[in-house]
């Protein structure tokens, strides 16, 4: 049975971005980490002169804590590894320098950092000792919140950049689980296969119909189980898309549907290039981590938009389109995010396996997938079409975890045994790289 992939997306919402260096004014790493992407063939062109950049400062209102009579959260910016105190009052100043700021954290004293526990490693969600002796008491299969190693240890796990947490190489995309094809049941279903498998993230959307609800109550009793991802920025009843409002009551939505006082990923959904220059959707994400709702804050998204996402320093996770069809980012800003310590997730790592046609599809995102699959010639090498893709995408340089957009437990289970085969040969891995500058060196990344 091939394995089948959702491709569900929403595009990116607003004109395209405008071209140009993101602003001063944002978080953002330079220097050293350019030098470094430089050396790998990466970044901007041989010889170009970066100028240096002086110190600057961005504030981020923040009143979380404020006039309360308690002691609100902080943030620490970490450099390289080294944690340094940022100033927190009624607002919140991030000082820039050359090095720049790999991620914030929001911490709050009244419990232990994310991913620790009395000393011992929590999984993720986990935030006290009442959580991880929940843990320990959950044991039945589909609910179970620690897993059986002989089948989670055939999926790699990854930290997923320099965010704390950790996944395993392939995730679960819950776009398909929306329609009203899908019971509570299935879902249910889908989900203790996928933990049963070592398959700990979980990534839906806004625009995923009932996907949220369906997962938040799939979630009940095993949310510690999963990283749990979703996107936002519009959609919400009267409020203006892609203003900071809609970033706020996205998130306290989602909250409330994924039944959650935290979510570990939260992406600016395709924000177009230009909203976020505007700092305001960036600014009111960064809020809500600030505020213990968020974990990390992330971007999905495409192109320039997602070219300045990863130089800017303001995301620590990044989500983007990477298959056989779509392999631009490889040569710039995934490699270039990890060098920057920022997870990547790749959506569409099957390029909506066009190879399932024989001639062509009518729907417009298939049908550009299966013109490209035509035009790169390539050659599986004895290998099935579906295992070669995940393992592609799975393995190339900079991505952490690819998400599989399936209903199906089967699919999923054919994903995590090609993911668990290892990398490509190295010959066939050229030979794939090779078709691709011949044929698709001009391609876009795919919304």
């Amino acid at each position: 049975m091939a394995l089948e992939e959702a491709g569900v997306d929403t595009p990116s919402r607003g004109p395209p971005g405008v071209r140009g260096d993101p602003p001063a004014d944002l978080l953002h790493r330079r220097g050293e980490d350019e030098q470094e992407a430089r050396a790998a063939g990466l970044g901007r062109d041989p010889g170009e002169v970066v100028p240096e950049e002086p110190e600057a400062e961005r504030v981020v209102d923040d009143d979380t804590g404020a006039g309360d009579g308690e002691e609100g959260a902080h943030l620490v910016s970490c450099q390289h590894g080294r944690k340094r105190p940022l100033r927190v009052g009624n607002s919140v100043t991030a000082v820039q320098t050359p090095a720049g700021v790999d991620r914030i954290e929001a911490h709050r004293p009244e419990a232990p950092p994310h991913g620790e526990v009395c000393g011992e490693r929590a999984l993720p969600g986990e935030r006290g000792p009442a959580e991880k002796e929940e843990r320990r008491l959950h044991t039945r299969r589909g609910s179970t919140l620690a897993f059986s190693a002989e089948v989670s240890s055939l999926l790699p796990s990854r930290p997923l950049g320099r965010t704390g947490l950790t996944v395993g190489a392939l995730g679960l995309g819950a776009g398909r689980i929306g329609g009203p094809e899908t019971s509570d049941a299935d879902v249910d279903r889908l989900l203790g296969a996928a933990l049963d498998r070592g398959v700990t993230l979980i990534d839906t959307a806004r625009s995923y119909g009932a996907s949220e609800e369906r997962l938040g109550r799939a979630l009940e009793g095993r949310r510690q189980s999963v990283v749990l991802s979703t996107k936002l920025g519009y959609g919400v009843e009267g409020v203006p898309d892609w203003t900071g409002p809609a970033v706020e009551a996205g998130v306290d939505g989602a909250l409330q549907r994924l039944r959650t006082d935290v979510i570990d990923v939260v992406h600016l959904h395709s924000c177009p290039r230009e909203v976020l220059e505007r700092g305001e959707v960036v600014d009111a994400l960064l809020r809500t981590v600030l505020a213990g709702k968020v974990r990390v804050a992330a971007y999905s998204g495409e192109d320039q938009a997602l070219d300045w996402a990863v130089r800017s320093g303001a995301f620590g996770v990044v989500q983007c389109s990477v298959s056989l069809v779509d392999q631009g980012v490889l040569s710039g800003p995934v490699p270039l995010a990890a060098v920057h310590g920022i997870g990547v997730l790749a959506k569409r790592p099957l390029g909506n396996a066009p190879w399932r046609f024989a001639q062509r599809p009518e729907a417009s995102d298939v049908a550009e997938a299966w013109d490209r699959f035509a035009a790169l010639r390539l050659d599986p090498g004895g290998l099935s079409w579906e295992s070669l893709a995940a393992r592609f995408s799975a393995y190339a340089t900079g991505v952490t975890t690819i998400l599989l957009g399936t209903a199906s437990a089967d699919h999923l289970a054919s994903a995590v045994r090609a993911v668990a085969e290892g990398p490509l040969p190295v010959a066939m891995l050229s030979a794939i790289h090779d078709a691709y500058a011949r044929a698709g060196r001009d391609w876009a990344g795919r919304i």
